[in-house]
């Protein structure tokens, strides 16, 4: 199965650039910035979400996945630059 993360439409809106086509992601115990892909219709639809192994691979080893349906864990994104995001558990 794989994991992302859903990101809310206000955050998308602020911190988000359509003209942009990947970020970079900070994830706690990784030595290096993970690139994801936002150039895609399903991150500025409905979905939201950014989605890459690495994410899934956080979670699993941070306790955090699997969870019970319709209990995700909340984490939460720090912009540290702009494009470049850390994630933070709530």
């Amino acid at each position: 199965m794989g994991y992302g993360l859903i990101v809310s439409r206000e955050d998308q809106a602020s911190h988000f650039d359509r003209s942009i086509k990947e970020v970079l992601l900070l994830i706690p115990g990784f030595d290096e910035a993970v690139k994801i892909n936002i150039d895609k219709q399903s991150f500025w639809g409905d979905c939201r979400k950014l989605i890459k192994k690495e994410i899934g691979v956080w979670l699993r080893n941070s306790g955090l996945a699997p969870w019970a349906k319709g209990s995700p864990p909340i984490v939460k994104l720090v912009v540290r630059e702009p494009g470049v995001f850390m994630i933070e558990e709530v």
